[in-house]
């Protein structure tokens, strides 16, 4: 205890992370990456949420801290050891010191309108859009086991059945023309097999007029075996992503990847696994082959629980040794990091913020401004965070944890942490 501490003013740094739930918090520092928990302790979160509160900017007088009671005097100085916060002699400040403390907020949040939120919104709703995903066709001679459900786990072609055949290029060609007005940065293009959409080459000089970056997403199977079909593409604008699921033929792939290297596009391999021997087999390929740009992409099948919960799901540590930056901090605690600024359009002209969750519209009949105001309004994609559902709502490391993924829909659970079993929330839960 420092002498002459009634004399002093205690402040915590504005940068430090605080998280209260019920008498249990936590304090994290993003520069250090230290962190300070406490649970069943009121006095504690009494002094946490009175630094926290608008009149005090993170700075308290130390005379109406209450160090008599052993676990608040170890508090201050677990946060003094830490360098989360210290003590100030009141000699040296005529008054209350201030700090600039951050908030968080949405911009033209229209949520908080009571007026028409479209009109409130305007073209502004436009630059939230950042990645579009858009299924052309749902042609396919593959059989994939994983063609159904997949590209409800991450960026994965599909043969989805139902609807149109492709997705008419006029289509796609007015879709372009409205995002050009948006903060749209990435398109993503696949199928089905893409190198089967009837009007491919113009399809790739529409978007090659855009401003655009693009990707081509394809399954190293339907990779086209002359290679007219790559020669039309600009490498200083396509990447190609391709997909190889596990088990794989290793002589196909070699000769694919021989194919893009000929025609000198950028690439990245997409190594989808199932189970343990695939996620071996996926990291030989690594080795073997000199993948450099490539990434294991987990796909849950419906009976492989306990390979995720070895290898995607994560632990206490993991989060606290991932430590998230103040920007994703902040982020986590107002948006769904992974699903905000996308949009998933299939063949059938339909339109997601996520195709795990219900349509915003259709090509067809709805503009993508008024899709993204329904969105940002209602909708339960990109302002799903983990304090909107259970058990993570209840938890201390809300905003420290990744957020909430497709993978969490796919298993059933709002939560891949290995909490005990009576603290798992099932998906959908309020």
């Amino acid at each position: 205890m420092p002498e002459n501490g009634r004399s002093q003013w205690f402040y915590l740094h504005p940068h430090v992370h605080t998280c209260a739930k019920g008498s249990s918090g936590l304090l994290h520092d993003p520069l250090t990456g230290h962190t300070l928990e406490y649970t069943n302790e009121p006095a504690i979160t009494e002094l946490v949420a009175s630094l926290d509160g608008p009149d005090n900017l993170r700075v308290v007088d130390y005379a109406d801290v209450s160090v008599t009671q052993p676990a608040v005097a170890d508090f201050v100085d677990r946060v003094r050891a830490l360098h989360m916060g210290g003590l100030i002699d009141k000699k040296h400040s005529t008054g209350k010191p201030i700090q600039m403390t951050p908030r968080a907020r949405v911009q033209r949040d229209p949520r908080k309108d009571t007026q028409d939120a479209d009109i409130m919104l305007g073209e502004a709703v436009m630059g939230y859009v950042k990645e579009v995903t858009v299924h052309v066709n749902r042609v396919c001679e593959l059989d994939c086991s994983l063609c159904t459900s997949a590209y409800k786990q991450f960026r994965c072609c599909t043969r989805i059945e139902g609807g149109n055949e492709e997705l008419d290029l006029a289509t796609i060609r007015n879709l372009l023309a409205e995002l050009a007005s948006s903060g749209t940065m990435q398109v993503n293009m696949m199928g089905g097999d893409v190198f089967s959409y009837s009007r491919f080459e113009e399809l790739i000089k529409l978007v090659e007029a855009s401003r655009f970056y693009a990707t081509l997403h394809t399954h190293y199977l339907n990779l086209p075996e002359t290679a007219a079909a790559l020669e039309i593409l600009d490498a200083r604008r396509w990447t190609m992503e391709l997909l190889v699921p596990m088990p794989v033929d290793r002589v196909r792939l070699a000769e694919a990847l021989r194919k893009l290297r000929a025609a000198e596009l950028p690439y990245i391999v997409h190594l989808v696994v199932e189970t343990d021997d695939d996620l071996a087999e996926a990291e030989g390929l690594v080795d073997a082959l000199g993948l450099v740009d490539s990434a294991v992409r987990p796909h849950f099948n419906g009976e492989n629980l306990a390979f995720f919960e070895e290898n995607v799901f994560f632990t206490k540590d993991d989060v606290v040794a991932a430590r998230p930056s103040p920007q994703d901090l902040y982020a986590s605690s107002r948006t769904n990091r992974l699903d905000f600024g996308r949009l998933v359009v299939l063949s059938t002209g339909e339109v997601f913020a996520n195709p795990n969750n219900p349509k915003l519209g259709d090509l067809a009949s709805t503009s993508v401004h008024k899709m993204l105001c329904h969105e940002v309004r209602r909708g339960e994609s990109w302002f799903r965070t983990r304090s909107c559902v259970k058990p993570c709502r209840d938890c201390v490391f809300q905003c420290m944890c990744p957020p909430i993924s497709d993978y969490e829909h796919a298993i059933g659970r709002n939560n891949l942490c290995l909490a005990p079993p009576r603290e798992v929330g099932e998906l959908g839960a309020p």
